[in-house]
């Protein structure tokens, strides 16, 4: 349903008519987890979430902890007073004073965000037809991927020390150093232990063994495409055909290379 919304708002031009309803009555004490969607922004959330509460979040609670931007009303845990960390999908806005941004390869982001628009029955062509739309900037209301991502870098560039920049690579390949570098931003008192009991909780194992248990309840044991896939990099160099290197490189080639992405064919 609020995928459905978001489609009929941007169609409608109603979307900053949207963006400052979502960013209504947010406190100027706040921190932001940021990332275009598909960006591995849930898996650090949940990581978060357990240094933040010394608990293991699920499905269920994990809104509670560290909310999204269009429900942080009344909800928010406050690791330091009055201070709290909101999930938010939109690009930079000066509302947002201080941020931890989450960069993922444009290509792998596309292939996730094809599964999981197909997972919801908002897609139902082939990948290559979904790649030309990704192009396009027609599968989100956000503006693109190129966009998003440069809107975040080049407030960045001018305000360096309000916005902590990750690469999902480095998460996935260098997780402790990662979040060690981010409790330091958000200021966060926690012992270098309790960060690696973080990581430990929520391995994307653990987290998709959540996620079907939520899916059994709610869909009489069915568990549909998940959420949570592989959650690993480079799967462009496997799924994209020759076909859809040339058309991706082609639009987007040059920015990957900027932002510190190689651009090279399949194996």
């Amino acid at each position: 349903m609020k995928s459905k919304l978001r489609q009929i708002v941007r169609v409608s031009g109603l979307r900053s008519g949207l963006v400052w309803y979502r960013h209504r009555r947010l406190s100027d004490s706040d921190f932001y987890l940021a990332s275009y969607p598909k960006s591995g922004n849930t898996w650090l959330r949940f990581m978060l979430a357990s240094l933040m509460t010394g608990k293991t979040p699920t499905f269920d609670t994990i809104g509670e902890i560290i909310p999204e931007v269009e429900n942080h009303q009344s909800k928010g845990f406050y690791f330091r007073e009055n201070v709290r960390v909101v999930k938010t999908h939109e690009r930079w806005v000066p509302r947002y004073k201080r941020a931890v941004y989450l960069i993922r390869d444009g290509r792998d982001v596309c292939i996730s965000f094809y599964h999981y628009q197909k997972s919801l029955g908002l897609f139902h062509g082939s990948f290559s037809a979904f790649l030309r739309r990704f192009l396009n900037n027609q599968v989100d209301g956000y503006g693109g991927w190129k966009r998003h991502v440069e809107s975040w870098l080049s407030h960045q560039d001018k305000q360096p020390d309000t916005v902590f920049i990750v690469k999902y690579e480095n998460m996935l390949h260098n997780t402790f150093e990662v979040l060690h570098g981010i409790t330091q931003f958000l200021k966060m008192d926690v012992s270098e232990e309790r960060i690696y009991q973080s990581i430990e909780l929520n391995k994307i194992c653990n987290m998709q063994q959540q996620e079907c248990k939520v899916k059994a309840r709610q869909k009489n044991n069915e568990c549909s495409i998940p959420f949570v896939r592989k959650a690993t990099c480079g799967q462009w160099k496997y799924f994209f055909s020759p076909e859809d290197l040339s058309a991706f490189e082609q639009c987007l080639g040059d920015f990957c290379l900027q932002i510190g992405y190689p651009v090279s064919t399949p194996e």
